[in-house]
């Protein structure tokens, strides 16, 4: 989960930043082109990794119950998960 939240923590963080040094500067923008992409893709990764799991865990396997069921029925399934989770996160 930490390597999940990770990303969009520091996106919020840092659009919250560019926020408040505008405003300290007094600048007339307040929004960043490249803060609202990189926002976009913490989120846009979370939401991919989740839909991918319920998608497959739904249609390979006919579990209709979603995401944590897989992992309950295939602890070895961690290992990957975890692994593009960090790598997800490291990026």
């Amino acid at each position: 989960m930490i390597g999940l939240i990770t990303p969009f923590l520091l996106s919020q963080y840092g659009k919250w930043r560019f926020e408040r040094e505008c405003k300290i500067h007094q600048l007339p923008y307040n929004d960043s082109q490249v803060n609202n992409t990189i926002q976009f893709l913490s989120v846009l990764g979370v939401a991919l990794l989740y839909g991918f799991f319920s998608i497959v865990n739904r249609l390979i396997f006919g579990n209709p119950k979603g995401f944590f069921e897989f992992f309950a029925q295939y602890p070895i399934s961690y290992l990957p998960e975890s692994m593009l989770i960090i790598v997800y996160a490291m990026v």
